[in-house]
């Protein structure tokens, strides 16, 4: 720009500098006018933390992703920033003070700034009490809002969890049934128990029948042997005259050890019927063994399936009360705290006039100038078109 340039700016803005001047004075009498009417503002705020927390959310088949802190605590911060601007806890925050303003109102009078993990809130008001308890229940309120929004995952799957769990008791309790109703028809508690005793039982008859069967052959024997007795005794017998003295001896001899035989020939048919009675035993157990073995295969399911019940069930209820616990959690601890409650400000604000008055001041500088200049360029259009017009008219 050269000194022709400039000299032709200065003049434009000397020329109509009284517009400048009026618009300048116009602008800071309007500045201070407002300024020094207005009533005193006073600040109240609220600090909130950003508290670490567990997911919100119930997993049933895997891990749930997690994210790393820092981007939690971003994403908390934006979601509770959201919250603060949300006009439906504004409305909530106008009924539980009973004001008569809008939500827009409201929500203009607070501030948020955010500072690594922190949030501070601040509200305005014209009084002291108005601002503390506007910033006050205005932070309650998101942070109630927000804590419902967060459990809402936890409180979904809780009553997911809550109908298939009571499904899972049906299934349970319908199993049970069913097993208990096979063992009342079988007349058996446990089935792993009856097969042992059993075999515990055949065992022990077996073993009966086994000490039977020694006794017989002992008993034989011992009839055989008194009858080996009794017929040497009759060869001795047979060798004496008729008229022997000796001879009532080895009568009696003779008679004695055939008696004896006879007890245990009468012994070793004792035995021998305890022997197939035994027998009889065995083979009705083996049956019964048999039978109870064919039950094992509907046994094993019945109980299978009691199993798989309790298992389900089990699950569904830890996981139920993961649920539960998660909501409560949401809902109570939340993922805000207020570390720094509101207090009653002690002074009104400091002003801003000092500021509005100097940047209200230099736009005003500037938009007059640039008033001036388009004034002046509509005045020189109009000139040339009025000189434009007298040469026509020549």
């Amino acid at each position: 720009m050269d000194i022709t340039e400039f000299l032709t700016y200065w003049q434009v803005i000397r020329k109509r500098l009284w517009l400048i001047a009026l618009l300048f004075i116009a602008t800071m009498a309007v500045i201070l006018v407002t300024g020094l009417t207005s009533p005193p503002v006073y600040r109240a705020t609220v600090k909130l933390q950003v508290v670490g927390s567990e997911p919100e959310q119930v997993s049933l088949f895997g891990n749930v992703r997690t994210t790393t802190t820092t981007d939690e605590i971003a994403t908390v911060q934006n979601e509770f920033v959201s919250v603060l601007k949300n006009g439906l806890v504004a409305w909530r925050t106008i009924a539980e003070l009973n004001l008569s303003a809008s939500a827009l109102d409201v929500l203009n009078r607070i501030s948020i700034v955010r500072e690594g993990a922190a949030i501070y809130v601040t509200a305005q008001a014209d009084t002291p009490q108005g601002a503390e308890s506007l910033v006050t229940t205005h932070v309650d309120k998101a942070i109630q809002y927000y804590r419902e929004y967060r459990a809402l995952p936890a409180r979904v799957a809780r009553e997911f969890l809550t109908a298939q769990l009571q499904e899972a008791g049906d299934r349970l309790s319908q199993a049970k049934d069913a097993l208990l109703k096979f063992k009342l028809q079988n007349n058996l508690d446990s089935l792993e128990r009856e097969l042992n005793a059993y075999q515990d039982l055949i065992r022990a008859l077996e073993a009966q029948r086994d000490a039977e069967a020694v006794n017989e052959q002992k008993a034989l024997a011992a009839a055989q042997a008194y009858q080996a007795e009794a017929q040497k005794a009759q060869a001795e017998l047979d060798k004496l005259s008729e008229t022997a003295a000796s001879r009532a001896y080895y009568q009696e001899t003779i008679r004695r050890f055939l008696q004896l035989a006879a007890d245990q020939e009468a012994a070793a048919a004792g035995h021998r019927a305890a022997r197939s009675e035994l027998d009889q035993q065995v083979a009705q157990k083996e049956s019964e063994l048999l039978a109870l073995i064919g039950l094992r295969e509907r046994y094993d399911q019945l109980n299978r399936d009691v199993a798989l019940a309790e298992q389900d069930y089990n699950f569904l209820l830890a996981k139920e009360n993961e649920a539960r616990l998660k909501e409560a959690a949401a809902l109570q601890v939340g993922y805000i705290q207020i570390t720094e409650p509101a207090r009653t400000p002690d002074a009104p604000a400091q002003s801003n006039l000092p500021r509005l008055a100097a940047v209200g001041g230099v736009t005003s500088l500037m938009v007059g100038v640039i008033l001036a200049f388009i004034i002046e360029f509509i005045e020189g259009l109009g000139g040339a078109v009025r000189r434009r017009g007298r040469t026509v008219v020549r």
